[in-house]
């Protein structure tokens, strides 16, 4: 279930780098915060993420759905319409 901050935040899945940490990806998407502000938005990325336990413990190439101000995003996503990736064709080649 996601329940957004706001309801002008979109949802995104974050591939987690090397070298991120939460406080790092918050801080990028957010900037400054108020210690309660952040505890907030961590607590919100726990609830959007249940399989996350340890909010300290993330892994290179794990997947996070995170909610993040629209100004973040490349485009904006209507509340009721699914965003769709389009793909070349030409890119994707059957396994042989």
């Amino acid at each position: 279930m996601i329940t957004n901050l706001s309801m002008d935040n979109d949802t995104v899945f974050y591939n987690i780098r090397p070298g991120d940490s939460i406080n790092k990806i918050i801080q990028r998407y957010y900037g400054p915060l108020s210690a309660q502000q952040r505890n907030a938005i961590i607590s919100q990325i726990q609830a959007d993420n249940p399989s996350l336990k340890n909010p300290n413990q993330i892994q290179p190439n794990q997947l996070l759905l995170i909610s993040i101000p629209p100004q973040y995003c490349s485009t904006r996503s209507s509340r009721w319409q699914t965003p769709t990736l389009r793909v070349d064709p030409q890119l994707i080649k059957p396994l042989q």
